[in-house]
């Protein structure tokens, strides 16, 4: 659930590219589009600083962070996008540690949106709600270290 964790709050981007109505996935990527300081509670401890930024070609989104804890620091990747094809999301996030994940959510709205690890394990669910224009959260639940845990994480705009 570790790498599932650092996968979600690596969440973020724009499809620039496309002229977007308010409902459209570029523009609800377009809120996450900047820096992120975001504190995790719960299961596990850490903090973690990320930037999010549209890739060349607008389809696909880049996410950068460094998550710090107690153990240390992990430095992280994440790309996402609006699959149109299957009409969801996809984001696949690598760890420097050498894991990766790969969560979707079929949720029409980024805001509110339920997502599910699908590899390398599933079960693993999350929800992201946008609080406000400089704030969001993430809720997770699955398992970590053999027991049922709940992960909550706030993030804030810098």
């Amino acid at each position: 659930m570790r790498k599932f964790v650092l996968a979600l709050a690596l969440l973020g981007g724009a499809l620039v590219a496309v002229p977007a109505s308010a409902d459209t996935p570029a523009a609800q990527l377009q809120y996450l589009i900047g820096t992120w300081d975001c504190s995790v509670t719960g299961g596990m401890s850490f903090t973690e600083t990320n930037m999010f930024e549209p890739m060349p070609g607008g389809s696909w989104i880049h996410g950068s962070g460094t998550a710090q804890s107690q153990q240390g620091s992990i430095v992280t990747a994440s790309y996402l996008e609006w699959d149109a094809t299957s009409s969801r999301w996809v984001l696949v996030s690598i760890l420097s540690s050498g894991l990766f994940t790969v969560a979707t959510s079929a949720s029409p709205s980024l805001n509110g949106s339920s997502w599910n690890e699908v590899y390398p394990t599933s079960g693993d669910t999350a929800t992201i709600t946008e609080n406000s224009p400089t704030q969001y959260t993430v809720e997770r639940s699955g398992v970590m270290a053999g027991h049922k845990a709940v992960i909550d994480e706030i993030c804030r705009k810098q």
